[in-house]
């Protein structure tokens, strides 16, 4: 094979790779998808974190292993707002892009899910849990 041809094969196999590589690209708006189903499979990772770290220690409480702890409700309370608190513009990203695109989110309901979980546990004030389980502690509540 001649020097010349070597390189100018090597050049049209090089565009045409470029050129090919281009289509597999994907558009703006599927990598902005993309992005956002990385985003909410963090936030999904670091909600099952901070359910577990409730309900094992919920789980110690509640066996007698260890005492309640206002400190660490209001740990695990922090926990659970810091983690709400990019929700709504999640769940705004999520909505336009279903709605525009009409393409399904991996991971939108079970986020869904875990907001609305969330913000159930938010509803009750910090203070209210502490005071009903210090009354518990003291043996002030009736069986229903």
């Amino acid at each position: 094979m001649s020097k010349t041809l070597m390189p100018n094969a090597a050049n049209i196999l090089a565009q045409q790779f470029e050129e090919e590589s281009e289509s597999w690209k994907p558009s703006g708006e599927l990598r902005l998808c993309w992005m956002l189903e990385d985003f909410i499979r963090l936030g999904l990772r670091q909600f099952h974190a901070i359910r577990a770290e409730d309900e094992a220690w919920s789980s110690r409480v509640q066996a007698g292993n260890v005492k309640f702890s206002p400190e660490i409700a209001r740990h695990v309370r922090g926990r659970y707002e810091w983690w709400e608190k990019p929700c709504a513009g999640v769940l705004a990203c999520i909505e336009a892009i279903e709605r525009d695109t009409n393409w399904t989110i991996d991971g939108a309901n079970e986020f869904r899910t875990a907001r609305l979980f969330v913000r159930a546990i938010l509803a009750t004030p910090i203070d209210e849990v502490i005071g009903a389980m210090e009354r518990v502690a003291l043996g002030q509540f009736e069986m229903l």
